[in-house]
């Protein structure tokens, strides 16, 4: 998705000040040439909007979320899962929600 760089600025876009970073489409997709290992990853919803949809890892791990963030700042999906080299993710938002910013987060090697 074009503009998917927004996910990964830093900013989790939970005020105003923020509205201009907000990854309004509703499908990001993200590619690594090295794969990146990692056991969770972490979805904020831009304002505090409530969000859901499925993320897809490497084509075939899947997971379904919901998250009901009530306007509440801060507010964050968190999947974790097996140790996995993360060379794909794929997300996808059903409804209206909008992303403000995503963590994959690993161990050290």
């Amino acid at each position: 998705a074009e503009n998917a760089a927004l996910l990964t600025d830093g900013d989790i876009c939970q005020s105003d000040a923020s509205a201009a970073y907000v990854f309004a489409d509703s499908k990001a997709a993200f590619t690594w040439d090295a794969p990146v290992n990692a056991d969770m990853l972490l979805i904020y919803p831009a304002q505090g909007t409530d969000i859901s949809g499925q993320v897809v890892i490497n084509g075939s791990w899947t997971a379904d979320f919901a998250l009901e963030a009530g306007g509440k700042p801060g507010v964050h999906v968190c999947l974790a899962f097996e140790q996995l080299d993360v060379s794909t993710l794929q997300i996808t938002l059903s409804g209206e929600g909008r992303m403000g910013e995503i963590m994959l987060l690993g161990r050290t090697r």
